[in-house]
């Protein structure tokens, strides 16, 4: 079995990061800290002429039939740049839903082939981790806790339940939230169509039957909104599950924050050859080399990690497909025509709660590590730091938290 990337694979991330190198500068970014919509519409009209938008999207519906195998570079390489883009929920999330339920959905086929496109864009709403009857991802142990460790794992761009209103914050209390229609997602105001879970069961709500309130977030490139629905206005996605839903989402943050990450210590590295003190630069001192030694070593571990997570999504999604389609009988399906259909849905949450895990802790310690480097000036805004800063930090807590991933694969695994 092989486990290396692909020829095609690796030229088309190589030539995604060269764009994004070329059309993704930092003053791309923090112009759209101040934009109508927190997302760079020039750089994703060229990303859907690219084909990155129909990476999931099957050849039928004018896609490039790859899966998350071909996604999860490319997810990376915009961590890399800090991209002001919706990809983890358009591109990881929301076209591979809808191509799902296309197959008996004529509303889904539709809204797939806008999305292929970029005529539409799809969100995908996060979900509350104290809810176990239906949306994305229920509370790891079964257990709650207060709103603010919802606002820690769950609502990335949140920045906590003080800093939001009141209403915000009581609205995401688990009394409150537990059992209604009420998701978070990003750019759920800006978006057209978005994804959302409801007793278990994928539904998708056009953005004139729900309400959208943007919230306050530590990345101003990040939209998230307290999305109101109901069930009874939307369409449901019949063959779309919510938890390949949720682990895709998660593998997608996970390649994020990798190439975030791996940014903001390239970064460094060179900022510590330059800058000198005491008349020789900072980075010859043992202290300063070990905390970079750290952040390599935590995303060399965490990468492979967020491949094989990547692969895991893959295998299982075509078993998945192949269950609820009742396109093979049972014995094919566990026999598998080849050994892409042979993961469980178990084995698959514990490929993607390793891979969020050890990839948010590896951003979380390059954000804090690199800012201890650089001193003072990287916490400033005039500062491009500060843009990987708040996009690690709300990436690296979005589609569940490192402590939540722990949690969630210590009891998968039982202990």
């Amino acid at each position: 079995m092989k486990f290396a990337f692909t020829d095609d694979q690796q030229v088309f991330a190589e030539t995604l990061s060269e764009v994004f190198a070329k059309r993704c500068p930092p003053e791309v970014v923090r112009a759209c800290w101040d934009s109508p919509t927190g997302y760079s519409e020039e750089l994703w009209e060229t990303l859907a002429e690219m084909g990155v938008l129909a990476v999931t999207a099957p050849e039928s519906a004018g896609g490039l039939g790859g899966d998350e195998r071909d996604l999860v570079q490319l997810m990376e390489a915009a961590g890399r740049a800090a991209a002001p883009l919706p990809l983890q929920e358009h591109v990881a999330v929301g076209v591979p839903a809808l191509a799902e339920a296309a197959v008996s959905s004529q509303s889904a086929e539709r809204w797939l082939e806008k999305a292929v496109t970029g005529e539409i864009l799809v969100t995908a709403g996060i979900g509350d981790p104290f809810s176990n009857a239906g949306n994305f991802f229920g509370s790891p142990d079964g257990t709650s806790g207060s709103s603010s460790a919802i606002a820690r794992s769950t609502a990335d761009e949140l920045t906590s339940s003080e800093n939001a209103s009141n209403e915000g914050a009581d609205d995401i209390s688990p009394t409150s939230n537990k059992g209604s229609n009420v998701q978070y997602a990003n750019y759920a105001a800006q978006a057209d169509v978005a994804i959302l879970s409801y007793e278990g069961e994928l539904y998708a709500v056009e953005r004139n039957d729900y309400q959208a309130h943007e919230q306050p977030s530590v990345d101003g490139t990040r939209r998230i909104a307290r999305v109101e629905w109901s069930p009874d206005a939307a369409t449901p996605l019949p063959g779309a599950s919510a938890s390949l839903a949720f682990d895709r989402g998660a593998t997608a943050a996970a390649a994020s924050c990798v190439g975030l990450a791996q940014h903001m210590l390239d970064t460094t590295v060179e900022y510590v050859k330059e800058r000198e003190q005491f008349g020789k630069p900072v980075g010859s001192y043992q202290a300063v080399k070990h905390h970079l030694a750290e952040v390599a070593k935590a995303v060399s571990f965490a990468r492979p990690s967020v491949y094989a997570a990547a692969w895991a999504v893959a295998q299982s999604a075509v078993k998945e497909n192949a269950v609820s389609q009742s396109a093979v009988s049972e014995n094919s399906v566990n026999q598998g025509t080849t050994s892409r259909s042979a993961i469980s849905e178990t084995d698959r949450a514990q490929y993607i709660s390793a891979a969020k895990s050890l990839a948010s802790d590896a951003a979380d310690l390059a954000a804090a590590k690199c800012l201890q480097c650089h001193g003072a000036i990287g916490y400033t805004f005039e500062h491009d730091l500060q843009l990987w800063l708040k996009r690690a930090w709300t990436t690296s807590v979005s589609w569940g938290s490192a402590s939540y991933h722990r949690r969630r694969l210590a009891n998968l695994l039982g202990i």
